[in-house]
């Protein structure tokens, strides 16, 4: 969980070097297999939120350089975590943490790399309703799931999750 500074050779020693694909990539092989697994879908899901962690703090064109391959992939896990049933509840509520962790990225800029991820949330609109809490009295969601309804409304999203098109905030698609 260690996330460096982002200081131009640290950058370039774990994007430039390989290092973070290497990283995302056996994260997403660990998220494939990780179906029946809660230890390992729980290790899935804080390696996710290192990621996020580390590309918070990075220029918007960086983060998109280093993360866009990824965002399926991690999209992909969320909406099984999200969707599968009699999920622990504390695996569930770190892919609502990890989701809005998604959302504020693509909120940063409103560009491209925005879109890219927004189109791939809004392939999973169960999950998306899931980590929102709207199966739930608003009373009984959590404070994660507020926030992500909130980023999501912002983005336009939720509204339209079950359709393909980006939303109307990035103009013409």
């Amino acid at each position: 969980r260690f996330v460096p500074g982002s200081s131009h050779e640290a950058l370039h020693g774990l994007v430039g070097g390989g290092l973070f694909n290497s990283t995302c990539g056996l994260i997403e092989s660990a998220g494939r297999i990780a179906a029946g697994d809660h230890e390992l879908q729980r290790g899935v899901l804080e390696a996710w939120e290192g990621v996020m962690a580390f590309l918070k703090d990075l220029p918007p064109a960086d983060s998109e350089a280093g993360f866009k391959p990824w965002v399926p992939q991690m999209v992909w896990f969320l909406g099984l975590i999200l969707t599968m049933p009699e999920q622990k509840s504390d695996v569930q509520d770190s892919a609502v943490s990890v989701l809005g962790d998604l959302l504020q990225l693509a909120s940063k800029t409103l560009s491209e790399f925005s879109r890219h991820i927004l189109q791939h949330v809004q392939q999973q609109p169960r999950a998306l309703h899931t980590a929102c809490g709207l199966h739930l009295q608003v009373d009984e969601r959590s404070a994660n799931q507020k926030w992500v309804e909130t980023l999501s409304r912002k983005l336009l999203i939720l509204e339209s999750a079950s359709s393909a098109q980006p939303s109307s905030i990035f103009g013409a698609g």
